[in-house]
């Protein structure tokens, strides 16, 4: 099952209404963030090991940084949302999160792409391309870290830090409103609002007494508000599918194995007895069947007698071995008849 959400695509995000990221007040830092590789019209090798040269001044390596930052990010978050999701499970959202469709969608909400700067002949063009989209959203996270530790007032604060950008793009007066104590996100009602009380701002100290992990504090403040209804909305849609998956496999008639275990090496051995008996493989034809899910039918010719058989499940694999077994039983082969 877990393979089957894997391979999931998730429908088109909803409107959540997403908080807006907040400015970045170096300058330079924010021209790089919007700066794509064909605004400089210069060479590159992507496994070139030269660090004697500056790099050009584009989002490339930020998206490398901010992809690593959101990672770390959407993780601690879905631990928190979920603590007791398999990591199996937790892995396979957290990809659903932040594969390029979605961060894509993230970035057009907060219409980043507007401020995007690329050579004039393509810039239509990388504008509507979701890996460039995708991109510039991770090179804004990043962008955010890195004005933490460089900007005497980051973006995220205001009136020299004594007021702080809210989810909603407002301002708030005075220091953290929380120590950090985990609360409960339980109802989507409050998802914003708690997400945003358990994951207050840093202190604003001088430059030189900042810290990555103070950096990182400062964009997990505003990236678990946007993350948070996310989450619910994919871990919801996960567990619909997951369910579908499951009422499908349950759905046995007379003929299926009491359990799949059983349909172990059925296809190799139908294969084996087919080939000693009529010198000819069995025949099996797939077609998709609903969502993340197999059809095989396995048709066998002994002696002009034709015997048919069909099953339905999560892998063309898993499909024949029970359309094999199936075939093994009405023939009344041995290692098809023990359940």
């Amino acid at each position: 099952m877990v393979a089957s959400l894997a391979a999931l695509t998730l429908p088109p995000l909803p409107d959540f209404n997403l908080p807006p990221v907040p400015p970045i007040a170096d300058a330079t830092l924010k021209l790089t963030v919007f700066t794509h590789s064909s605004w400089h019209q210069s060479t590159r090798n992507a496994q070139a090991l030269s660090i004697g040269h500056k790099l050009p001044e584009d989002y490339e390596k930020l998206e490398h940084v901010g992809d690593g930052i959101l990672g770390v990010l959407v993780t601690l978050l879905l631990q928190d949302l979920y603590p007791n999701l398999p990591s199996g499970s937790a892995t396979i959202l957290k990809a659903h999160l932040v594969n390029n469709q979605t961060l894509a969608q993230i970035c057009n909400r907060e219409r980043l792409m507007e401020n995007l700067r690329a050579a004039p002949s393509t810039l239509y063009t990388v504008k509507g391309q979701v890996k460039a989209q995708a991109s510039v959203f991770e090179a804004y996270i990043a962008g955010l870290f890195y004005d933490f530790l460089r900007s005497p007032v980051p973006g995220g604060y205001k009136d020299g830090g004594k007021s702080v950008v809210t989810i909603d793009g407002g301002l708030t007066r005075g220091g953290p409103s929380s120590d950090g104590v985990a609360v409960d996100e339980g109802t989507e009602t409050s998802a914003l609002e708690s997400v945003f009380k358990s994951m207050a701002l840093p202190p604003l100290n001088n430059l030189r007494e900042r810290t990555n992990g103070q950096a990182m504090d400062y964009v997990a403040h505003f990236v678990r508000p946007i993350f948070s209804p996310l989450a619910h909305f994919a871990f919801d849609f996960m567990n619909d599918m997951a369910e579908e998956l499951n009422n499908s496999k349950g759905a046995r008639g007379d003929d299926e194995p009491a359990s799949d275990s059983f349909t172990r090496g059925a296809a190799a051995g139908l294969n084996a007895h087919c080939i000693q008996v009529t010198g000819q493989m069995p025949q099996y034809s797939y077609m998709p069947k609903g969502v993340n899910l197999w059809e095989c039918e396995c048709v066998v010719n002994t002696d002009g007698m034709y015997y048919e058989s069909a099953a339905v499940r999560s892998t063309k694999k898993a499909a024949m071995g029970v359309a094999a077994w199936k075939i093994g039983k009405q023939l009344g082969l041995r290692w098809a008849c023990v359940e």
